[in-house]
């Protein structure tokens, strides 16, 4: 695997979201094959993160929406990845972005984000 795959979930453990997406950009932009829409994917899901954690609702839902429907082409196991899992976190996030960005009262737990189990532990 591609060092900098395993380094984007190292760093989206560490909520470094924004570097997470940068690291991850540069592998995506060499792809050309079947995983170019899954690392797209993934750098739009840790970009919404990022939106979440600023306080930036619209911004973390619209990048959720597009992220996910990036993924939803792939299986569940993807790569060494439990994307399945990953999807259903995602919606939840993005759920909670959308109704606190319809001005609902909707308590954004960041300390609540999610750890990622690396492909390389798998």
């Amino acid at each position: 695997m591609d060092e900098r795959y395993l380094k984007f979930f190292e760093l989206f453990n560490e909520r470094d979201f924004y570097e997470c997406h940068e690291v991850l950009e540069d592998l995506w932009m060499e792809t050309t094959g079947d995983e170019r829409s899954y690392y797209q994917g993934l750098i739009q899901t840790a970009t919404a993160f990022y939106h979440l954690e600023n306080g930036n609702y619209a911004g973390a839902r619209k990048l959720f929406t597009t992220g996910l429907s990036y993924l939803a082409p792939y299986p569940d196991h993807y790569l060494g990845f439990d994307l399945g899992s990953y999807r259903r976190i995602c919606q939840d996030w993005l759920d909670q972005a959308t109704r606190k960005a319809q001005g609902q009262d909707v308590r954004i737990d960041t300390l609540g984000f999610p750890v990622l189990t690396s492909p390389a532990a798998a």
